[in-house]
């Protein structure tokens, strides 16, 4: 995911075409806290970084085995407060 987000980020159009989910969904992953993006342009326009692209990943991957969006939350949240050692254990590492 080196070119994931170049110095400016990817809009929320191109990372629903990349991670293959709706703009919609992003918009309600952020509405509902899930997956903010970490920058917004001067207009408002949503910008996700590399950091934004790898947390939404695992959303789609949490998903894709059916696990609900609080439950995603759970998963994502206890990681954040575990650091490093859940990171190394998380899918994809």
């Amino acid at each position: 995911m080196s070119d994931a987000a170049g110095a400016d980020g990817l809009t929320v159009g191109q990372v629903a075409k990349r991670l293959e989910v709706t703009v919609r969904a992003l918009h309600h992953w952020d509405e509902i806290g899930l997956a903010r993006p970490s920058l917004r342009t001067t207009a408002g326009y949503r910008i996700y970084t590399a950091d934004d692209l790898e947390r939404l990943h695992r959303i789609v991957v949490y998903r894709e085995i059916g696990l609900g969006l609080e439950g995603i939350r759970a998963v994502l949240d206890d990681r954040r407060r575990t650091g490093r050692a859940a990171r190394a254990a998380s899918p994809g590492r």
